[in-house]
């Protein structure tokens, strides 16, 4: 099951796509960047948990958007922010098709 939380910990259940900016397996490195993000001025950061190779995963997700050309948008303004691998990522149920 995965679980959607805005960074300081209120749970929600954005739609769309968002960007994911990273991920970790540690919650407080998770955290961290998390922070990091919104002092950088990317507002509607959420923290997603799920699995990655049998390891907890804690995915940083930025914005929603409904519209693909939304998201290749903001990715331009991830990447100027440092977030040089960032990438589509469907929220919950929608699949990314990039």
């Amino acid at each position: 099951m995965l679980l959607k939380w805005i960074v300081w910990g209120t749970p929600t259940n954005p739609s769309g796509y968002g960007l994911q900016l990273a991920a970790y397996s540690d919650i407080s490195q998770a955290l961290k960047v998390s922070n990091e993000a919104i002092g950088l001025g990317l507002d509607e950061v959420y923290i997603q948990t799920g699995w990655a190779n049998n390891l907890q995963s804690y995915r940083i997700i930025w914005g929603s958007w409904d519209d693909k050309e939304a998201v290749a948008e903001n990715m331009i303004i991830a990447k100027k922010k440092g977030f040089f691998d960032t990438f589509e990522r469907a929220h919950f149920n929608q699949k990314a098709t990039s």
